[in-house]
C-alpha cells in the first residue's frame, strides 16, 4: 500500500514498524518501486518458505565465506553489511544469515557474539510508563547522523541467573566510547543515580541519551539532559549500544557470577575496548577519536 501511495521507505517503515534496510530490500528485491506488486512479493514468500529454498545453501561461496568471518567472531550484521558492499554475490541480510546458522546441525550458533541457541524477538509492550517520555522519532538529525559529538546511548546487562545487579553500559555514538558501571539494582533511583554520577564526573560533555523502555529509566528526568526512547521491542533503534553489549561479553560471559564482577574488572574492560583501533574510526580507538572531536569542537571546528 506504502508504494502505491507513493510514501517513502522511511515512511512505509515506520508505518509497519520495520528497519529502513528492511523495507527497502523487500522493495528491490521484488522488482523495485515501478513494479513492486504485493500480492506476488507475499506468494514468492510463501513458496520460498513452503520448499525450504535457501540463498546461502545455494552458494557454496557464501555459505564458506559466512563460516570464515564467523571463525574471526564478526557478527552477522557485519558479516551482512560487507559482503553486500563488496557485491561479491547476491545480497544478503543478517536475519537470513541468522536463520541459516540455526538451521545447521553443527552447533555453529556457538560462533556468534551472544551464543544463543535460539534466535527470537523480545516480545512488545503494550504501552510505557515512563513519564515524560520523548520518542526516537524526535530526536533531531544531527544526532542521528552523528555530526555532533556528546550523544549517547544507554542499556542494563544482567548475568545468568540475578536480574537485580546489573552493568549499566553507555557508548558515545560518534566516538564509539564506551563506560560500563556495576549497579547492586535495578531499581530507578540506583539505575539514573549511577548514570547522573557518571554525567557530573565525565571530562566530556553529556548532551543526551537514548533509552530503551525499562522501568529502571523512570526517573529519567533528574538527568538534566535531552533523553529519548526507543519504540516498544525495537532494539535495533539503539544499535550502538546492542553492539557493545555484544562486545562486553566476549569479555564477561552471560554464565559469570554477577556477584564476582566487581567495578575495576568492568574498567579494565572499558579500558580495553576504547584504546582499541575501530576501523569505522579510521583505526583510531575511541579514546583518541574523543580527545580529537573535542580538540576540533574547542577550536570551533565544525563536523
Amino acid at each position: 500500500m506504502g508504494v502505491c501511495e507513493g510514501k517513502s521507505i522511511r515512511a512505509i517503515a515506520k508505518r509497519l514498524g520495520r528497519p529502513p534496510k528492511t523495507v527497502s530490500e523487500e522493495i528491490r528485491r521484488n522488482g523495485g518501486y515501478l513494479r513492486y506488486y504485493a500480492v506476488k512479493a507475499h506468494y514468492d514468500r510463501n513458496k520460498s518458505n513452503r520448499t525450504g529454498y535457501s540463498k546461502i545453501d545455494s552458494n557454496p561461496l557464501l555459505a564458506n565465506h559466512i563460516r570464515a568471518r564467523l571463525a574471526e567472531c564478526w557478527a552477522p550484521e557485519v558479516i551482512a553489511e560487507k559482503w553486500n558492499k563488496e557485491a561479491l554475490g547476491p545480497t544478503i541480510t543478517h536475519e537470513t544469515i541468522y536463520t541459516w546458522i540455526y538451521k545447521q546441525d553443527d552447533s555453529l550458533y556457538l560462533k556468534l557474539p551472544r551464543k544463543k541457541k535460539k534466535r527470537g524477538l523480545k516480545p512488545q509492550r503494550s504501552k510505557s510508563k515512563i513519564l515524560n517520555r520523548v520518542s526516537i522519532h524526535q530526536r533531531p538529525e544531527s544526532i542521528n547522523d552523528r555530526s555532533q559529538v556528546g550523544h549517547y546511548e544507554g542499556d542494563l546487562v544482567f548475568q545468568q541467573g540475578n536480574q537485580s545487579q546489573n552493568i549499566l553500559t553507555l557508548v558515545e555514538r560518534k566516538s564509539r566510547m564506551v563506560i560500563f558501571r556495576k549497579n547492586q539494582s535495578k531499581h530507578s533511583d540506583v539505575v539514573v543515580g549511577a548514570l547522573k554520577d557518571i554525567k557530573e564526573k565525565s571530562e566530556y560533555a553529556m548532551d543526551s541519551l537514548t533509552l530503551d523502555n525499562g522501568s529502571e529509566f523512570s526517573s529519567h528526568s533528574v538527568l538534566g539532559m535531552d533523553t529519548y526512547f526507543c519504540d516498544p521491542g525495537s532494539p535495533w533503534q539503539k544499535g550502538a549500544i546492542e553492539n557493545v553489549n555484544g562486545i562486553l561479553r566476549r569479555y564477561i560471559d552471560f554464565r559469570v557470577d554477577a556477584k564476582d564482577i566487581t567495578q575495576e574488572m568492568l574498567d579494565s574492560v572499558a579500558l580495553s575496548i576504547n584504546n582499541k583501533p575501530r576501523k569505522i574510526l579510521g583505526f583510531l580507538t575511541p579514546n583518541e577519536m574523543m580527545e580529537k572531536l573535542y580538540n576540533q569542537q574547542s577550536q570551533g571546528v565544525t563536523f
